[in-house]
Formats: structure tokens, sequence, C-alpha cells
């Protein structure tokens, strides 16, 4: 509950070691979930190389045809990994607001 309170909570600045920690952490989570959901609906391994390739074809090559089911799944177990995300993308646009009103 303290790295929850830590990661989202507004009371108490983030060292950077702790914030790529948090960040590498959930990435390797999310990678971990994706490859099981995948490698569970197609018996295919998604290897790194592939899941962070920005070109569509190379992850549809590397997984092949999945279940319809799957994208939805992977959409909605997406959410909370967004949810981390969000909350700094929202303290960037407000420190980036108080800082204009000094120039």
């Amino acid at each position: 509950m303290k790295i929850l309170r830590l990661l989202f909570g507004l009371d108490q600045p983030i060292d950077r070691k702790t914030y790529l920690t948090a960040g590498f952490s959930l990435a390797a989570l999310k990678y971990g979930i994706d490859f099981l959901v995948v490698y569970l609906s197609t018996g295919k391994i998604w290897t790194l190389l592939a899941y962070l390739s920005p070109a569509l074809f190379f992850r549809q090559e590397a997984v092949g045809p999945t279940p319809e089911f799957v994208l939805g799944v992977m959409e909605i177990y997406t959410l909370p990994f967004g949810a981390f995300h969000w909350p700094d993308q929202i303290l960037q646009q407000l420190l980036c607001a108080k800082l204009s009103e000094r120039l």
C-alpha cells in the first residue's frame, strides 16, 4: 500500500531511481501478462523484440492469427497500466503551466 501511496499520491516527491524502477517493473509485468495471454491463446512465443517493434507487420507475423477475444482482453487489462501514466501527464502539464507563469 505504501508504494501505491508513493506513486499516486501528491504529498511527497518521488526520486528518479524509484520512478524508473516502478516504470520498468510495470513494463515487465505488462509484457509478462501479454506474453502469457498470447501463448495460452495461440501457443506461439511472443519475443520481446517483436513486442517492442513499432511495425504492426512484425507483431502480427510473430503472433499469427489470434482468437477474437484476445484483443478485447488485452485492451481491458491495459487500463490499469495507463492509470500509472495519466497522473504523470497531468502533473507535467501542471508543472509546465506553473513554469510558464514565471516566464
